[in-house]
């Protein structure tokens, strides 16, 4: 059952990963004024870093509660 769930939550990341490519209304329509691609690109970088620091944050505790009760079950 657990290998399920992890397989379904999989999949839902990687079909969820595209938003990461998306910018807000603000930061689109500064990039639009603008004909600079560096300044594009860099901005959707900088976007795509501060979304993944929670994920980060997220997966690590997760695996630190998952060595710690491994043994346990």
């Amino acid at each position: 059952m657990r290998t399920w769930w992890a397989c379904l939550f999989a999949v839902l990341l990687l079909f969820w990963g595209d938003g990461a490519l998306a910018q807000c209304a603000m930061c689109k329509s500064a990039v639009e004024a603008s004909d600079n691609a560096a300044l594009a690109e860099a901005l959707r970088q900088g976007i795509g870093l501060l979304l993944a620091a929670p994920y980060l944050v997220l997966a690590s505790l997760g695996f630190v509660y998952w060595r710690k009760h491994r043994n346990k079950a």
